[in-house]
């Protein structure tokens, strides 16, 4: 038997929920599902008409960068600071942690209308409360809109996002050179749709522009990271927005400018959100929101004029569209846990029964008829009502309640989701290969190309083992004659001694007329629990140092791990050259730091090749192998987590923990039998997108590894029986 180093490592994913019953749908929520289905807007019954000039709004990139000038002058980091002390302000509330001011000046045609809310956010970092603000996509900004403003908000768009030069006061005084003036910040282009304040109103619509500037742009570094969300609303009527789907390139050239919409606009409001770390604590920050808008007195009379960009429609609107925003504000945490809880992946509670008699919280011994007993929707164990809550998640747009016990909420807020940007949720999915005139199988035969190349000469024969191995998959009719022929220029390629410079070309010849790779569809990528998974999250090992819950264990165990021992599978595999080539093209591929062979014996986890010398002929425990959860899976299918840090069952890992595998890739590794054995997996210490190119050359990759492990399996066995 091979010795072995004992160390630990780390693999991972999939999820479903329980009673997720749905909320009562709401008059806004069925709006929202209306939009997302491209069926009916509500203030036009032509949808074609609605959807065109939603999405039509646009603006010129000169337009942009004066808007964020303007919006910049008259609200930055020094007036967000200066706020507080400047107005004579008017307590209103206190609500979750936040508390709420006004405050109301009066000019000589004008009011101008100011809210103040502050509050801390625990258990949130600086670049988790940036990411959910900064929404950068339609699903994330719609996500955030619903959970702040509920049945008010109807649905929204992020039309355009830039990223633009801002100049600021505080690198002019420093006299920087000009070159280093605009400081880069990001800049998106938004609107979105209200329900009507009041009765025989219409609804509304605001459209807007809002930009993230860190908060050493203005060099307040004083020990407390943070940052600045500032928005401002958009005038239709200026030059330069334009009704079609793209801006004009040329300022000068003339552009067809909006049609006046049937809903009320807002106007004149100018504002931001400033985040810092709290003081003197690990996890939590500081928001402060600010807003103020500008609107016009009540007369008996009306003036001809039209109102003006900054200022707004009447009083009333005004204060109702300020304090709305203020009461989204004290949601936030609210938005937060809903944000997290949409990265996990929650079980399938008709797929199993819980075995726990005891409550993973309290302890408590459950009664089996009890009334009082649930089943949490995440972990899938039986636990006390009195242990539990009902929350809400967002899923595929719908908002839903489930159940979740206290360990699991405080497993979810201890998670690090910093790395999530952009991210509605967390069910791992392959996403299209944009360069559509490369084929797999060309990718493939490139990747072989540069390995025959690069290779040692000593190690070329493994190469040519290889690369027969995924011949034998080509499933194309070819005449016994072209095959013959294949195989003769084949091992006259690997019996050269030292390679020439023609080599390489010759291989690409034989190659690239063979199907070495299929080519599959992002609907044929399936993955090991996309939407649920079938097995519970065992905290058996609570009374224990280790926060790490058990490895789950399949139905075939046994059969299974017979299996490997009958094949020896451990033995032999680390000396095979083949495979650790294997595990070089599948890092590559990829383009991950490392990548992996894995064996799943009965309570441990060998990683008996790897393309990496650190992780090379490794054993952990089964508890520590997120290649385990492959195993849960029938028909095995790969498994796919984006961000091991940001789910409960992976955050504890001790690799995991020190960022030495946040990102996993795992596809099944088969016996003759067709029973899983292992893995060929992929981590790196960021996360990354998977296509369904890099999902299929994996897949011949996986399907090589475990040909070439039966092939020698088989030989063994021959020769122990000889």
């Amino acid at each position: 038997m091979r010795s072995s180093t004992r160390t630990s490592f780390c693999p991972s994913v999939a999820g479903s929920e329980e009673e997720i019953s749905e909320y009562p749908v709401s008059d806004a929520q069925r709006r929202l599902e209306d939009y997302r289905s491209h069926r009916v807007y509500r203030e036009d019954s032509n949808p074609a008409r609605n959807e065109v000039s939603a999405r039509s709004f646009r603006c010129m990139p000169h337009v942009i960068t004066e808007c964020v000038s303007t919006a910049y002058d008259k609200l930055n980091f020094n007036a967000l600071c200066a706020a507080p002390t400047l107005f004579d302000w008017k307590w209103q509330s206190n609500v979750n942690g936040f508390a709420m001011f006004t405050s109301q000046e009066s000019q000589e045609k004008q009011r101008i209308f100011h809210v103040l809310v502050y509050g801390t956010v625990k258990n949130c970092s600086v670049t988790e409360m940036k990411h959910t603000l900064r929404a950068p996509t339609d699903a994330t900004f719609n996500a955030l809109m619903t959970a702040m403003f509920g049945d008010r908000y109807i649905h929204g768009f992020v039309h355009q996002s830039e990223i633009i030069g801002l100049k600021t006061s505080n690198s002019v005084q420093e006299n920087q050179d000009a070159e280093t003036l605009d400081e880069k910040c990001d800049v998106f282009v938004r609107s979105c749709r209200w329900t009507r304040p009041y009765f025989l109103s219409r609804n509304e619509e605001w459209r807007y522009l809002d930009f993230v500037c860190d908060e050493d742009l203005e060099g307040q570094k004083n020990g407390c990271p943070g940052f600045a969300n500032l928005f401002a609303t958009v005038n239709t009527e200026d030059d330069g927005i334009s009704e079609s789907g793209t801006a004009p390139s040329d300022k000068n050239t003339a552009v067809r400018k909006s049609k006046p919409s049937k809903l009320g606009q807002r106007r004149g409001i100018y504002g931001g959100y400033l985040v810092r770390e709290e003081e003197n604590s690990l996890r939590s920050v500081r928001v402060q929101f600010y807003a103020r808008c500008t609107a016009e007195k009540v007369r008996w009379y009306r003036s001809g004029e039209k109102n003006k960009s900054d200022v707004a429609d009447s009083v009333g609107k005004s204060k109702i569209h300020m304090l709305q925003m203020a009461q989204g504000t004290t949601r936030l945490p609210e938005v937060i846990r809903r944000r997290r809880l949409g990265f996990q992946i929650f079980a399938d509670i008709n797929a199993f029964k819980p075995r726990n008699r005891y409550c993973t919280c309290c302890t408590k011994r459950l009664s089996m008829f009890g009334s009082k007993q649930k089943q949490c929707n995440l972990c899938g164990n039986a636990i006390c009502e009195a242990c539990s809550t009902m929350d809400h998640v967002q899923i595929n747009d719908i908002i839903s309640s489930i159940r979740v016990c206290e360990r699991c909420l405080q497993l979810v807020d201890e998670c690090d989701y910093d790395s999530l940007d952009g991210v509605v949720h967390g069910t791992p999915s392959i996403e299209a290969m944009l360069e559509r005139g490369t084929s797999s199988a060309s990718l493939m035969v490139d990747m072989l190309q540069e390995a025959y190349d690069n290779v040692d000469d000593t190690k070329k024969d493994a190469l040519m083992i290889v690369i027969k191995s995924m011949l034998a998959f080509d499933k194309q009719n070819h005449s016994p004659e072209e095959d013959e022929a294949l195989t003769q220029r084949l091992a006259s390629l690997g019996a050269t001694a030292y390679a020439d410079n023609n080599e390489s070309e010759s291989l690409r010849e034989v190659l690239q007329n063979r199907a070495l790779v299929d080519d599959l569809s992002v609907e044929d990528c399936g993955l090991a629990f996309p939407k649920s998974r079938n097995y519970p999250i065992d905290y058996r090992n609570r009374n224990s140092d280790t926060k790490v819950p058990a490895h789950p264990v399949p139905p075939n165990e046994q059969e299974r791990v017979d299996l490997i021992r009958k094949h020896c599978f451990r033995d032999f595999a680390g000396d095979l050259e083949e495979l650790k080539i294997l595990c070089g093209l599948a890092a590559k591929e990829m383009q991950c730091e490392a990548g992996a062979i894995t064996i799943l014996d009965a309570q441990e986890q060998h990683i008996v090749v790897s393309n990496k010398p650190a992780f090379h002929d490794v054993v952990m425990p089964r508890d520590q192998s997120i290649c385990s959860h492959i195993l849960m899976d029938n028909p095995p299918k790969p498994l796919l987590v984006p961000s091991t840090s940001a789910d409960i069952r992976f955050k504890d890992f001790e690799n995991a923990v020190k960022n030495v595998i946040h990102f996993y890739f795992g596809y099944p590794i088969t016996s003759d039998e067709g029973t899983v054995v292992g893995a060929l997996c992929c981590f790196d210490s960021k996360t990354r997108t998977v296509t369904n190119s890099q999902y299929s050359i994996i897949k011949r990759l996986a399907d090589t590894v475990s040909s070439i492990l039966t092939e020698h399996a088989k030989d063994a066995n021959a020769t122990k029986a000889a």
